[in-house]
């Protein structure tokens, strides 16, 4: 498994961030009940990028999309016989950009408390804008191997056709020249928002809070030889609380909120297709919970239950473009439902002073309630004979007139009942903390260990390939006198080897078939931290 993000970059590679953030807060009341709060946001971001980005130990490689050719010009030879040919080109999966972001944000709120009663108000104005710009740089003897790899390729499939009786030649349809990107696009976002918030306590136990907030984003991307592309989204969210305090160590409470994720542009190729943008996706959500502490402050103990219905779920599928082509672009492709509980423990026995012990228990399933995705099409396709040819449906015809035509996409498959990728059902967390007097001075010992566990996660919305479950201890010691800190620490002590992340891929060195990517998790770690604060 490659590990090394330089291969096809060379000693230049990895990423190199320049960022500078200020910002101003003011603070000013005006009566007994009334302030005011104003904040300016002012961030500049320069990013710089080089590295290998198809995860392989090639460099260079030839692809061949069609291995042993394809007929293309018949002669007139007995038996038949015919010259074949294989598209093909150099493979260089590399992530080389540069790009520029600016944004100035202000913010304005006008607050009141007053005896059972509080209530806010404001507004929010954001302008960024951001250059992005290709800044592939080849690496020496880039070309050379490039080449060499594209002379292998020829003579393999020579050697397959030599076996082909009905193959005279074959013939490369592309060269080993290297592409190197040449390309600058810019973006513009602009964002204005106004808010509030009341506040009212129906009694000395029960409080009701309401808020809400109006946006509107307008976004705006340009790049040479491409349509100017924008876009305006506008939303509401309101959030409900209510607030019972049972007793001094008791609450309860419910919330309602909505929310949302931004839409977005999609390539000029998807424009073409009538989709060269994609609409938000919406959230809904209940949340029910208790936050208590027992034992005269010695056992803190919180729960809360919660559920989700998602509207809009962005996924990515591809879309027909004309009679003949198609491409990838992000589509609203269905909903979802999110259902989960969580709960929080946190121990301070008075019999074992010093001693803090930590439980956090989260519980998540998830489920697509409607949508429709191209891969999982191509799936159900290929288990009667397993060809992609249409045999469970077709969603483009070559001529959309006869039904008998080619099929040029096999129809999309369903996705209802599946989970959502990247999502462990089960996750748990253990921590022990002891801390005590050394006898010198001001000088405090601590030491702890804590092991987490999340059940395996699904790559995609397939629900097939998934990264497993992953075990986590880790260990501390130290000494502090609240201004300086030593520590001793371990983290991944027992070696979890299974995949933090794993995603769907194409080969970059196998001709882009379909595969896998997993991201490689840390082995054991030991050292040494010292922290000073002043």
């Amino acid at each position: 498994m490659n590990t090394d993000y330089r291969l096809q970059v060379g000693p230049d590679a990895g990423t190199d961030i320049e960022s500078t953030q200020l910002s101003l807060s003011i603070d000013g009341d005006l009566t007994e009940t009334w302030s005011i709060t104003a904040i300016t946001g002012f961030n500049q971001r320069d990013v710089s990028q080089q590295t290998d980005g198809d995860y392989s130990p090639t460099r260079f490689q030839a692809t061949n999309f069609v291995p042993g050719g394809f007929p293309f010009n018949i002669l007139s030879l007995a038996p038949f016989q015919a010259i074949y040919g294989y598209p093909t080109s150099i493979a260089d999966f590399t992530f080389a950009n540069a790009s520029e972001e600016e944004e100035l944000s202000q913010e304005v709120r006008l607050n009141y408390d007053g005896d059972n009663f509080r209530a806010l108000v404001g507004a929010y104005y954001l302008d960024g804008e951001e250059m992005n710009r290709d800044a592939r740089i080849l690496p020496p003897g880039a070309q050379a191997t490039a080449d060499a790899n594209f002379a292998a390729e020829l003579a393999s499939q020579q050697v397959i056709c030599g076996f082909n009786p009905t193959c005279v030649a074959i013939v490369p349809f592309g060269s080993s020249t290297i592409s190197v990107p040449d390309g600058m696009s810019t973006f513009d976002i602009e964002n204005r928002a106004i808010f509030g918030l009341v506040s009212y306590d129906v009694s000395d136990t029960v409080s009701v809070t309401l808020e809400g907030r109006y946006a509107e984003e307008d976004i705006e991307r340009n790049a040479p030889g491409d349509p100017t592309q924008s876009a305006s989204f506008d939303n509401f969210a309101p959030r409900a609380t209510i607030d019972w305090q049972v007793t001094p160590d008791n609450l309860l409470y419910a919330v309602y909120a909505e929310g949302q994720k931004p839409g977005g542009f999609n390539s000029n190729q998807a424009q073409l297709a009538g989709l060269g943008t994609f609409d938000e996706e919406e959230v809904a959500s209940i949340e029910i919970g208790s936050k208590n502490v027992f034992f005269d402050g010695q056992l803190t103990a919180n729960l809360a239950g919660y559920f989700n219905e998602v509207e809009g779920y962005q996924l990515t599928q591809n879309v027909r473009v004309n009679d003949t082509n198609t491409t990838s672009a992000t589509v609203n492709a269905g909903d979802a439902e999110i259902l989960g509980l969580e709960a929080e423990f946190r121990l301070t026995p008075d019999s074992f002073e010093g001693l803090t012990a930590t439980l956090n228990y989260a519980w998540t399933d998830t489920e697509f309630t409607s949508g429709r995705d191209q891969n999982e099409g191509v799936l159900l396709d290929t288990v009667d004979d397993g060809l992609v040819n249409g045999s469970v449906g077709c969603e483009i015809l070559a001529d959309p007139t006869d039904p008998t035509s080619d099929c040029l996409q096999n129809a999309f498959g369903s996705i209802v009942g599946r989970e959502i990728p990247r999502t462990a059902e089960h996750q748990i967390f253990f921590d022990l903390d002891y801390r005590g007097a050394t006898g010198y001075g001001e000088w405090d010992f601590f030491a702890g260990a804590n092991v987490s566990y999340e059940s395996s996660k699904f790559s995609q919305v397939h629900n097939q390939a998934e990264t497993g479950d992953a075990t986590l201890v880790g260990a501390r010691i130290g000494v502090t006198n609240g201004q300086h800190t030593l520590r001793l620490w371990g983290r991944n002590l027992t070696d979890e080897d299974s995949s933090p992340l794993v995603l769907r891929y194409a080969d970059g060195g196998d001709s882009f078939k379909r595969n896998f990517v997993g991201t490689l998790r840390r082995g054991p770690q030991v050292g040494v931290t010292l922290s000073t604060e002043f």
